[in-house]
């Protein structure tokens, strides 16, 4: 597990899934990004080795669904150009392996 605290980063909570450091990563560089929320990971059975970010648009942010390997970490992004943040975030999440869905609010 990596951990992610202060700058872009809000919350208590600062754990962040292995797989999922080098999407914080560019969310924090990202300019158009305010507010990194991190939410807790869970286990679930199942899911092979295929890393996939889901996007949705949620109330006020973009909540971003990251699972690989039986854990799944939900993180809100806020921003004021959602659409762009989701648009870079795709192109380079899908240029370092990572397979990207969209989705309507959960």
């Amino acid at each position: 597990m990596a951990h992610r605290s202060g700058g872009k980063y809000a919350g208590s909570h600062s754990t962040l899934m292995n797989s999922a450091t080098t999407i914080a990563d560019f969310l924090e560089r990202n300019g158009d990004i305010r507010r990194i929320s991190l939410g807790l990971i869970r286990n679930h059975s199942g899911g092979g080795g295929a890393r996939v970010l889901k996007m949705l648009d949620d109330t006020g942010c973009v909540l971003l669904v990251v699972s690989q390997g039986g854990s799944v970490q939900q993180i809100r992004i806020y921003s004021d150009n959602s659409q762009k943040v989701k648009d870079g975030l795709a192109k380079y999440a899908r240029g370092i392996g990572w397979k990207v869905r969209f989705g309507s609010r959960i």
